[in-house]
């Protein structure tokens, strides 16, 4: 099924937060692991070797997930810049934090 991106789909997920999803994920059932794929599909012409592309090269700001224009811009904005000494999940990007992450998860 077509994955629904219209602010009218996401509007209650926004209302509900993070810490929700967080509450159902610790409490469901860990499924099984799925073989490892024998190969991997090549990358699209799209995405040509070299410099990895910065967020906002490829997130436009448009309205999407039930965020405004203007909501987008702030997230990449905020994504870019260093995280707040003070909060209590500043984020990392890479595999290596993200393994850790979900280990501690």
């Amino acid at each position: 099924s077509e994955l629904d991106v219209s602010p009218e789909a996401f509007a209650a997920l926004k209302e509900l937060g993070v810490q929700s999803f967080r509450r159902k994920a610790k409490a469901s059932a860990i499924r099984e692991l799925k073989p490892r794929p024998k190969a991997f599909r090549a990358l699209p012409a799209i995405l040509p070797p070299g410099e990895l592309p910065c967020l906002k090269d490829l997130v436009q700001v448009t309205p999407v997930f039930g965020f405004t224009a203007n909501e987008v811009q702030e997230l990449i904005t905020a994504a870019e810049t260093d995280f707040d000494s003070r909060s209590a999940h500043p984020f990392r990007g890479g595999e290596a934090a993200g393994l850790e992450h979900l280990s501690e998860f």
